[in-house]
């Protein structure tokens, strides 16, 4: 779990600091196409990673195939991925690129099918760590390439005239080479047995439809956290989008906990879901806990982001805060509630969190369509918060219809959970519990 959480705030505080280093050096004009890029680049690698990670891990875990195999499919499925992205980055005519790029205010988005090649072998041939529970070396090769990306944009951020084209070439330089580092660890340690790969044509067949609604899924969610920022560059202009990406990153922080939680819990449920428990006091504890430690998350980022915003930005970005307040009152429940997501993914049920998140992100476009144009940033926030409390109710609704959850796991039991964690029961002893 302590691994878990190093790398988490490796890689959200090194994409952090990138952002606040970009907002130094660019204007918030350059600094919100640089950022579109990015989220662009973020949500092809969604498409492209077809959901294998979380499948492959629910067939490893589950016993459905074996660990050799999983990562002979995994290994193939991302050159064949990487492959097509490069294809495209180089097929793709310009002139269509000019459409979209004037279309979304940006350049450069070439760069959009470029970068996603770099992360993508995190996002698929990481998850056999996973899988594995060996969460020091999964967690190492996942924060390899952030820091990296880090320490060369702050490089490169020390000399004159830096343009957007500059840092996403950065960007993709330092994504590469931490891909380079993780594809070499994988081929090592995994062995992955390609000579019998001809034969798991079933199993790759079943991984593949598992990992494409998991990867609906995550696509769904991604673009739900996106959605109002994309809605806000093209409404309101780079410079808006510049502003409010500085509350959407920040909102999404308190994600710290629910993610340190959820990787270390996920391939236990599914073996526990899978040898036949049942019992619910795991999962009230987990969903409370996350809940505690997503609103001290969410403190601490305000604190620190006034600070900054006051400090060291312009004086633009202050228009920040109060969307970030508002965003806030979302994303602590709904951080709370990807504990009752992957307990729903870890009975194979990858289909009704597509449900959800499609809910929720259809909410969030039409909300914010409507409201940021007339409340500005402040409508966009409330819109996302509003698919934010619609993703809550959902899910709650359908984990209690799967596993006939009562009411009373989601209420607060402040003194009870206090007296647990005091008496030194802490996340690691949660997952002992799990695994036991």
């Amino acid at each position: 779990m302590t691994a878990t959480v190093v790398r988490l705030l490796a890689v959200s505080g090194s994409q952090a600091l990138v952002l606040f280093l970009v907002a130094r050096t660019l204007s918030t004009e350059l600094t919100g196409q640089f950022t579109i890029v990015l989220v662009i680049a973020q949500s092809v690698t969604l498409l492209a990673n077809l959901g294998l990670g979380n499948s492959s891990i629910y067939m490893i875990r589950s016993g459905q195939v074996e660990r050799e195999v999983a990562a002979a499919i995994l290994s193939a499925w991302w050159l064949f991925a990487s492959l097509l992205l490069c294809f495209l980055s180089v097929a793709l005519p310009a002139s269509l690129l000019s459409q979209a790029e004037v279309f979304l205010g940006t350049s450069n988005l070439r760069f959009a099918f470029w970068l996603p090649i770099g992360i993508l072998s995190s996002q698929v041939l990481l998850s056999f760590f996973h899988a594995e529970r060996r969460f020091f070396l999964f967690n190492g090769l996942w924060a390899v390439g952030p820091l990296i990306w880090l320490a060369v944009v702050a490089v490169g951020c020390t000399s004159e005239l830096v343009t957007v084209a500059d840092l996403l070439s950065w960007t993709l330089g330092a994504w590469l080479t931490g891909c380079a580092i993780t594809t070499t660890v994988f081929v090592t340690q995994a062995r992955p047995a390609f000579m019998r790969l001809w034969r798991a044509g079933a199993q790759a067949f079943t991984m593949a439809k598992l990992g494409m609604l998991g990867s609906l899924n995550g696509v769904l969610v991604q673009l739900n956290n996106r959605a109002d920022l994309l809605v806000v560059a093209v409404c309101l202009g780079d410079a808006s989008a510049a502003v409010y990406a500085v509350a959407a990153f920040g909102a999404e922080a308190v994600n710290l906990a629910s993610s340190g939680i959820t990787t270390v819990a996920y391939p236990n449920a599914v073996q526990r879901f899978a040898e036949g428990d049942i019992s619910h006091e795991l999962t009230g504890r987990l969903f409370r806990m996350t809940g505690y430690a997503a609103s001290v998350t969410a403190l601490g980022v305000f604190v620190v982001l006034g600070g900054l915003v006051t400090l060291a930005l312009r004086a633009d970005y202050a228009a920040a805060l109060l969307p970030l307040g508002v965003l806030f009152l979302g994303t602590i429940p709904y951080s709370a509630c990807r504990i009752l997501a992957v307990e729903i993914s870890s009975l194979g049920r990858f289909d009704l969190n597509c449900w959800a998140a499609g809910f929720a992100l259809t909410t969030n476009v039409v909300l914010t369509l409507f409201l940021a144009p007339r409340l500005g940033l402040l409508g966009a926030a409330l819109g996302s918060t509003a698919a934010y409390w619609l993703h809550v109710a959902v899910i709650i609704g359908l984990h209690r219809k799967l596993r006939q959850s009562p009411w009373r796991l989601f209420l607060p039991r402040v003194c009870s959970d206090v007296r647990f964690l005091f008496a030194g029961a802490g996340a690691d002893q949660v997952t002992q519990e799990e695994t036991a």
